[in-house]
């Protein structure tokens, strides 16, 4: 099971490096449009509107499988709030793109969520 869980955790954080490799300088370690801010569709992007958190909940279900509990993504919660906040941002600033990439493309786990 360790291992399982050791290659989830490595898949989630080559996951985390591309996205944000692809999302580039309108990353923000906070919920705020940057100046000539892109919506960005490619890389990861193109699977799920939020491939960061999608990678951190690979890892936190690989450290939840490693140490037999579940209570890890208890943290979770705070993503899912942050992720609500950027939808929100990206919807008043790009109202017709977003709208239409995100009937297109699930939030954080591919055809699913």
């Amino acid at each position: 099971m360790d291992i399982v869980a050791a290659v989830l955790c490595a898949a989630g954080l080559v996951l985390a490096i591309w996205a944000r490799r692809a999302i580039g300088s309108n990353w923000s370690a906070i919920v705020t449009l940057k100046r000539g801010h892109e919506l960005v569709t490619g890389g990861p992007y193109r699977y799920v509107r939020h491939p960061i958190y999608s990678a951190i909940l690979v890892m936190f279900f690989a450290t939840a499988l490693a140490a037999g509990r579940l209570g890890g993504f208890v943290g979770f919660a705070s993503f899912w709030i942050k992720l609500r906040q950027e939808e929100a941002l990206l919807m008043r600033h790009f109202p017709n793109d977003y709208a239409a990439y995100r009937t297109r493309v699930k939030a954080l786990v591919p055809f699913v969520i």
